[in-house]
């Protein structure tokens, strides 16, 4: 017995040593990818074309033009959140430790490249920014944990991402009633996509019950919104922008401009998933 004890040590450190080599990898990424795309971005791209600067009446300083930025972040962040996941997958991980204290210096680095870059950018729309890029990193982190847990974890949330992710988007178009001569269209819009988000919500959740599977309601709201607010701006910028112009799309196309309206979206959606995923739970105890 006394024999094999310097053998289980040295693995201890060796595996030790290897997720430490690891997590700088990961580390080494994320800032080094935050660094290089703000870079690009801000001091390299023509930013008449990657953010629209003087396309029709739009110009550096107005709302449709630095509401930009932000979702800049959100694409950047998409993009680091696939790349960790896929990482993750090749090493098996089933958890990818990191805070958002590490990636404090590709944080500051974004920041900083803001301050400097032509024409000059609202310091308002740069906090903004950086507070979009460090909740994105949270969430993409979260997110990417909650798809390693298990090897199908990632096929269990998507039918969530699928039926949340148009409730999410179209929702806020409700700021438009008494703007716009659609009125009727966004009525329908909304109320169809709520019905799918409650309805689908509830549907995947009856059949994971009834097949055992367990779903937590707090990690379904994390990678429902990651899905909508993350990946679908990058899905955007990719596929649905005119070929050899690749922009960044706006804000409003994604999230209220009323922080409060965008507030009671977020838990509109949270108490369909509550309520669908816990009603299901107590009609099985009674069942039971």
């Amino acid at each position: 017995m006394v024999g094999h004890q310097p053998l289980e040590l040295s693995i201890v450190v060796r595996i030790h040593a290897g997720q430490q080599r690891d997590f700088m990898k990961i580390k080494y990424i994320v800032n080094g990818w935050l660094i290089v795309s703000y870079t690009y971005a801000f001091l390299i791209a023509d930013k008449t074309k990657l953010f629209l600067h003087y396309h029709y009446s739009w110009v550096p300083g107005d709302f449709m033009t630095d509401s930009r930025y932000p979702m800049f972040a959100l694409v950047v962040v998409a993009i680091l959140g696939i790349v960790i996941y896929f990482l993750g997958k090749l090493k098996k991980y089933s958890f990818v430790d990191f805070k958002i204290k590490d990636a404090s210096l590709g944080i500051m680095a974004a920041g900083i490249l803001m301050v400097i870059s032509k024409p000059a950018i609202n310091w308002s729309w740069i906090v903004w920014s950086l507070v979009m890029l460090i909740v994105g990193i949270f969430l993409a982190i979260e997110s990417v944990n909650i798809f390693l847990k298990t090897k199908k974890s990632f096929r269990k949330f998507l039918p969530f991402i699928l039926v949340s992710t148009p409730f999410l988007i179209l929702a806020h178009s409700l700021e438009m009633v008494g703007k716009t001569r659609f009125e009727k269209e966004i009525y329908f819009g909304v109320i169809l996509s709520f019905l799918v988000n409650l309805l689908g919500n509830w549907f995947v959740n009856f059949v994971y019950k009834r097949k055992k599977i367990n779903t937590d309601d707090k990690d379904i709201f994390k990678v429902t919104l990651a899905g909508a607010y993350m990946f679908m701006p990058l899905i955007h910028f990719l596929l649905m922008t005119p070929r050899g112009i690749k922009y960044i799309t706006n804000w409003d196309n994604f999230f209220s401009g009323n922080l409060f309206f965008q507030l009671a979206i977020f838990l509109a959606h949270f108490l369909i998933i509550k309520i669908t995923n816990q009603g299901l739970k107590q009609t099985n105890r009674r069942v039971g």
